[in-house]
């Protein structure tokens, strides 16, 4: 999804000639205000970007460096971010990519493992 400058000066607060100064360079020192506007429009634009482009899921990294099993590897996970946590200092980013992983550990073990065919294999005559 893309922003026109008047669409992404208005997201902001700002006029479209302010932003395509900023994005040129122009200006020499911004106002922590726009750049914090132009930051926050960035990341969200970026997070929409990556929503669009769902992955499969796929059995993967995570579910052979963890514990085995669901409850065990999530546990895992969750420990390691309680240190933090407990602490105080577990910013929403932590918390963010907690979330990702967890969501991720549900993907991997929602997908069969081929390793582990559930069916018999036929004998050859």
């Amino acid at each position: 999804m893309q922003s026109s400058l008047r669409d992404a000066g208005r997201l902001i607060g700002r006029g479209h000639e302010m932003v395509r100064k900023f994005i040129d360079g122009t200006i020499q020192r911004p106002q922590e205000r726009t750049r914090r506007a132009m930051g926050l429009l960035y990341l969200e634009r970026r997070r929409l970007r990556l929503m669009e482009t769902a992955t499969t899921p796929t059995a993967g990294l995570l579910k052979s460096i963890l514990p085995r099993g669901l409850d065990a590897a999530t546990a895992a996970v969750k420990a390691v971010f309680e240190d933090k946590r407990s602490s105080g200092r577990l910013s929403s980013t932590g918390t963010a990519i907690e979330a990702y992983l967890v969501r991720k550990l549900r993907e991997e073990y929602a997908k069969p493992d081929p390793k582990l065919a559930t069916g018999r294999k036929r004998r050859g005559t």
